[in-house]
Parts: C-alpha cells; structure tokens; sequence
C-alpha cells in the first residue's frame, strides 16, 4: 500500500480499538474515535473490527443518518448503494463506496447528490437497475453528480460484442431518466487536456461530452474552476423551494472572515445568506465546538487555508 493508505489503516485500526474499549466500558465513542464498517469483507473474521457490535456495520440499502454521532435525520441521509457482496474481493475499483446524499432544508425541498466512486460501467449500470426493480427509483435521482472514477470513459464505454470498446448508450438513458432540471455534474480532477491521452488520463474528454449531453450545463472541473490558474472548491448551497444552487466564487472570497465572524463552518452558509442565500436555510443547533463535517472543514483550513491545492496528488493515474 502506498504511504497515505498506510496511515489510513493506522487511523482506522486506531479507532477500532477505541471503540471496543468504549463499547467494552459502556460509554459511547468519543468524536474522533468513532468508525464504520461499510461493506463485506471476507476476511472480516480475521481483523480486530470483527469484534464490534453490528450497529458499526453498514451495507448496501441502508441508510446512514448520523453524522459523528448525532442524528441529522431532518437534514441529511446517505443511502448507501454499493459495494456489493459479489465485488468484495474484485478490482479494488469496483469496492467504491457508491452513495446517495439528501440533504433537506426545512421546508421540505430536497437536494440530491450522487457519488459513484471509482466505479465503471457494468457496476453503475447494475445500481440504477436494481434501484428501479426494487422500487427504490428515488434512491438514483440527482441534482449533483460527481463524475465516476474523477471523470474517466469506464463509467460508460466497455468492450462490446465485438470486443471493441463502444458507448453504452443504456447507462446514458439511465442518468438520464433521473436527472432533475438544472442538474450538473462535477469532476473531480486535473483539468482536461486539449485531446485524451492513453496512460495520463482522466479526466476524459469522452465522458465530458457524454455528461453534457444529457445536462444542460458544461461539467464542471474542480482543477479549473473557475481557472486552471486558480482553482477554487466547486461549492453547492441548499435554497428552499429552489434545491441545490451553485454558489458563485464571489460569495466565498471572504470565507475566512466568515467562518470566524460564525465561529466555525456550521454556520458559514447561513452568514453568506445575507447577501445571496436564506440564513433560516441553512442553520443548525449550536454547539460547543466543531464536530463531524465542521472539524473536518476547520482541519483543512488550518492545515493548508482556504484556495491552497492539496500538496500531494493522489488517486489519478492511468484509466
């Protein structure tokens, strides 16, 4: 494994451990302790997480409502998609994480989100039909897609009866038939280059194009956005009775006041709501201090500020 998944498994172990000793001891897990297990693994047996109790274990249709520990449920729910049991021991692709986000403001109105890993064709294609024939059509609508696999053509181009690789038109119609009005799709990657080149790729010109044919807006990049100069974070705000908006870079460009003058991200788009946004949209309960998405978003900011790239590259490489 390379050095950041090291200490990824470091950090899970970590927290595997402190959970049992939690659990053993009565007591809830401490923020920062907490972990879940989503998936099968057929060598659970032989890891330490095999010890926790069943509320850490996640699988496909379940529906998360949590976040670090307390229920968000009015607000936010993943339902989670995949990975499938059939695909633990797979490609290391094909064991992403697929989720739906909701995200809910408090007039009812509701914006969707579609995360599909590193996943390809066969596996997405596999979601979408199994969604629709267990009546759970619902669970694949979207009104934000990021872009399988950071934008690459495996999402929808496979080998045909031919063996050469082909569009799958099907897996089109299906994104198709669940996409809102308005709806846009996000890669998340290095810009695109003028033609697709074998071995430094994705992003994909290809899947761009197919993206842009069924949305009625361009994809938007997160490596140049708006400029490949200055990439700034691609960031969606929940609007009642409009749905997700996409809020322009001008409404961040005094983030760090903001997020000091609301002391800490909870409350960032609710400050912003003064001048683009409803603050009543997007407040919640106070809380001593940052937790769950709000300590991840404090982490970043004191770790490299507010329109620093990430030092190190990681998860792109040859499609």
């Amino acid at each position: 494994m390379c050095e950041d998944a090291q200490r990824f498994q470091e950090e899970v172990e970590r927290r595997v451990d402190a959970t049992l000793k939690a659990v053993k001891d009565g007591k809830e897990p401490a923020s920062g302790d907490r972990v879940r297990i989503i998936g099968y693994d057929e060598d659970r047996e032989l890891h330490s997480c095999a010890e926790l109790p069943d509320e850490y274990f996640t699988f496909p249709g379940d529906v998360i409502t949590k976040i670090d520990g307390q229920d968000v449920e009015d607000r936010f729910e993943a339902f989670v998609h995949a990975p499938f049991k059939d695909h633990c021991a797979g490609d290391r692709n094909d064991t992403s994480l697929a989720l739906q986000v909701q995200l809910k403001a408090s007039d009812g109105t509701v914006g969707r989100l579609l995360f599909l890993g590193d996943l390809a064709y066969p596996i997405i294609k596999m979601i979408f039909e199994n969604s629709e024939g267990a009546g759970n059509a619902d669970r694949v609508e979207w009104d934000v897609l990021l872009s399988p696999h950071h934008c690459s053509k495996k999402a929808m181009y496979a080998e045909g009866e031919d063996g050469e690789e082909e569009l799958k038109q099907d897996l089109l119609d299906l994104f198709q038939a669940h996409v809102s009005a308005d709806a846009r799709v996000i890669a998340s990657s290095r810009p695109f280059r003028d033609k697709d080149d074998t071995g430094n790729d994705p992003p994909h010109l290809l899947a761009r194009e197919a993206y842009e044919s069924i949305t009625d807006y361009e994809v938007l990049c997160t490596g140049e956005y708006p400029s490949k100069e200055e990439p700034r974070p691609v960031v969606f705000a929940l609007e009642p009775s409009l749905g997700l908006e996409l809020v322009g870079v001008t409404d961040l460009e005094n983030k760090a006041q903001v997020l000091k003058a609301a002391s800490g991200g909870r409350r960032l788009l609710a400050a912003m709501g003064t001048t683009r946004f409803p603050a009543a949209s997007f407040t919640g309960a106070s809380v001593p201090h940052p937790r769950g998405t709000d300590a991840a978003r404090a982490g970043v900011q004191r770790a490299r500020g507010d329109k620093a790239e990430p030092t190190v590259q990681i998860g792109f490489g040859a499609a």
